[in-house]
């Protein structure tokens, strides 16, 4: 062969390249569910809003800010998701790994979204193909817990939450 080569790839890839000048048969290129060269973390927050009277809130989860769970309560509409998200945003840097918004509906009109919705849009922000992301409830649940080890998320639900057990919770009716 004369003269030069060059192979460039540009754009952002999250998968496996294969660049070849000649190639003599089939190539098969087979991926783990979870890609080993991952997208950027997730970054599913809104923008920040502009809160009136929250700081005392604020300072509340900032010193509650080393347990694992934090969660506000309160009746629809009154700030409840701006409080969380402006308090996200804020502690970002202890986040490293991204930022995951679970928009469940509970206050919308139809149908609340399930656990295997949620958890679907979970695994696949965070890199996970979805031909490889599981129907079952539990199975979705240990390849998140899989994709998660060892990373630091912030993550919410808005505006109600699903219980760990795996049932959704829904807003009840006051009387």
């Amino acid at each position: 062969m004369s003269g030069d080569m060059a192979n460039e790839v540009s754009g952002l890839v999250y998968g496996p390249v294969v660049q070849a000048g000649r190639i003599g048969g089939d190539v098969h290129v087979h991926q783990p569910a979870v890609v080993a060269s991952s997208p950027p973390p997730p970054a599913q927050l809104p923008p920040p809003r502009r809160l009136v009277d929250r700081e005392a809130n604020s300072r509340a989860m900032h010193a509650a800010r080393g347990n694992r769970v934090i969660v506000v309560t309160g009746p629809a509409g009154v700030g409840k998701t701006a409080l969380a998200v402006n308090w996200a945003h804020r502690v970002c840097a202890d986040f490293p790994d991204g930022a995951l918004l679970a928009e469940l509906r509970g206050y919308a009109v139809g149908k609340p979204a399930t656990p295997e919705e949620t958890l679907g849009r979970f695994l696949r922000a965070l890199g996970v193909d979805t031909r490889h992301v599981p129907a079952g409830i539990e199975e979705m649940t240990s390849l998140y817990r899989s994709a998660t080890n060892g990373r630091r998320h912030r993550g919410g639900d808005e505006p109600d939450s699903a219980h760990h057990s795996g049932r959704t919770r829904r807003p009840h009716n006051p009387p």
